[in-house]
């Protein structure tokens, strides 16, 4: 899942299996290793932990030492604030707040941090750690009180058809399902026992989960929001014992919506270059994209909620022909029928679920920019070359821009108030590929657009991304900057993110619709700028809220 790792566990307790760790009194008290690739070292680091009922503090190396972590136990859960001096050198210095997981036999744990002032500020990063020595072992016993720890299973990133291809939720059912999984773990258990569980005085579907060990359960839930779990275990001689704990299951609901950046063209599921694999070949639409990779990140980053993400994005889609309206998509075959728009197709999947955010990519193709490309490559100085009867093509780009601002951005709000409340879209600014690794335009791109027609479809782009920005502030949606990421990786780049005409021809069966896209590196570029802005907000709602 990517959004806030692990469970609200109560009360550390022995493990489950036929020989376990024991419990141990204050078991993060102790050193831990870590592993260097999560902090940029050459060599795993030490983290020493003391911990004193629910209250631990600590030290670890890191630019020089000095670095401090402090905070309270819950159950299996330390959640902290640390801080990390200068060095007196490049280094200035750091703070935020994390969160770390106990495993089960105390021997590991596993969490992430977010990084609030100084040079980490607004990074979103792993902690791991593994304990130095040995921990007693013993044998569990059916115990008077059962702790209980828990998370929600991931729903999207998962391959269960085995196809290659990540899974996606196409349908009302699969976006909808009548009950919601939530994994829990009985600590302190007999692993013969029978557990049953309820909620307010109501028994609820569960089995035993193999997979995952000894004392796991998959229990099953009427609806998203917050309940009292209880469980009652009966040993085989006869023996009970009770718990409970507070569960909130949660699902965040994400939607990608959009264009062919949004959809993923450029870096197919499985590129070829005599047949290239997508998710849904008529949109050119890829699970690489930016969209489906920060509903990734948001998996990842919460063992508390899961993710359902609905990808309707469309490569060469606009706004009046896509998102709004009817199109036939990049790639339409044979089709008979055009696509439904992507807003009511969305609606139609939702099924009046609340969508929690809307990330898009949308208004370059109602300037037809990729026809212009085309246009500046056949055409010298093409900015002032007649484009439709006497207009030159640079002034059908100002008409189209006006009306992509005037007429075009207020009609997609208009139809995204009836999908999500306006505070929960997200909308990207365009990526630049036109600069190569100083920074500097391009000399010349495709045989046949020079400088000076560069520095013209520089300025569009310009414009554009006004007009995206100005559409965010006008309808309260979030307008997410790339932060000038492609600046020194554009298309004539030698470590480009940008996907040239012969890489198009290599990956996408001789087809050259990928070019001037983002490749896979470029894609997670821009969701690791999308997905602090959506998680930000969504990780302080309710479920189902």
């Amino acid at each position: 899942m990517l959004v806030v790792f692990f469970a609200v566990a109560i009360l550390a307790g022995p493990s489950a299996s036929s020989s376990t760790i024991s419990s141990v009194a204050n078991p993060w008290t102790g050193k831990w290793s870590r592993p260097a690739s999560e902090f940029g070292g050459s060599k795993d680091g030490v983290l020493t932990l003391t911990q004193n009922g629910a209250s631990v503090t600590g030290s670890y190396d890191w630019h020089g030492g000095g670095s401090t972590v402090k905070g309270t136990v819950s159950g299996s859960v330390f959640t902290n604030t640390w801080s990390e001096p200068g060095d007196g050198g490049r280094w200035t210095g750091a703070s935020g707040t994390g969160e770390l997981t106990l495993s089960a036999d105390q021997k590991s744990f596993s969490g992430f941090t977010d990084g609030k002032t100084g040079q980490a500020a607004g990074l979103h990063g792993n902690w791991t750690g593994t304990y130095i020595g040995q921990r007693p072992t013993s044998t569990p016993t059916l115990t008077g009180k059962l702790l209980l720890s828990w998370k929600m299973p991931d729903r999207f990133g998962l391959d269960e058809n085995g196809d290659g291809l990540i899974d996606y939720s196409t349908t009302y059912g699969e976006v909808n399902p009548i009950s919601w999984l939530v994994d829990v773990r009985v600590r302190a258990c007999d692993a013969n026992g029978i557990y049953v569980f309820s909620t307010g005085g109501r028994s609820l579907r569960s089995e035993e989960d193999a997979k995952a060990g000894a004392c796991w359960f998959r229990v099953y839930f009427p609806k998203l929001g917050r309940y009292t779990l209880a469980v009652t275990g009966t040993s085989p001689g006869g023996k009970k014992a009770q718990g409970s704990t507070r569960v909130a299951v949660s699902d965040w609901l994400v939607v990608g919506i959009g264009d062919s950046a949004g959809s993923g063209e450029g870096s197919p599921d499985k590129p070829g270059a005599i047949s290239a694999k997508w998710e849904f070949e008529r949109c050119h639409r890829s699970a690489k994209s930016f969209e489906p990779q920060t509903a990734l990140r948001l998996e990842d980053a919460s063992l508390h909620s899961s993710v359902t993400f609905v990808h309707v994005a469309c490569s060469g889609a606009g706004i009046k022909e896509g998102a709004v309206g009817e199109y036939f998509g990049i790639a339409p075959g044979g089709a008979n029928e055009p696509l439904i728009s992507q807003v009511k197709e969305a609606k139609a999947l939702t099924g009046g679920r609340k969508v929690d955010a809307v990330i898009a990519s949308i208004g370059v193709n109602d300037i037809g920019f990729g026809a212009v490309i085309k246009f500046c490559a056949a055409f010298p100085d093409c900015m002032n070359h007649a484009y439709q009867g006497k207009q030159t093509l640079g002034n059908v780009i100002k008409t189209r821009l006006d009306q992509l601002r005037r007429n075009l951005y207020p009609q997609l709000a208009a139809k995204l108030a009836t999908l999500v409340k306006s505070d929960r879209v997200y909308i990207t600014e365009y990526f630049d590929p036109l600069r190569d690794d100083t920074g500097r335009l391009c000399d010349s791109i495709l045989g046949g657009i020079d400088r000076k027609e560069i520095e013209g479809l520089e300025g569009v782009l310009g414009q554009l991304n006004l007009a995206v920005e100005g559409a965010a502030t006008a309808n309260g949606w979030h307008y997410v900057g790339l932060d000038g990421r492609f600046s020194e990786h554009g298309y004539c780049a030698s470590d480009n993110w940008i996907v040239t005409l012969a890489e198009s021809l290599a990956t996408q069966a001789r087809s050259p619709e990928g070019t001037l896209h983002p490749n896979p590196k470029g894609y997670e570029e821009i969701a690791s700028l999308v997905f602090p802005d959506v998680y930000r907000n969504i990780k302080g709602m309710a479920p189902g809220s």
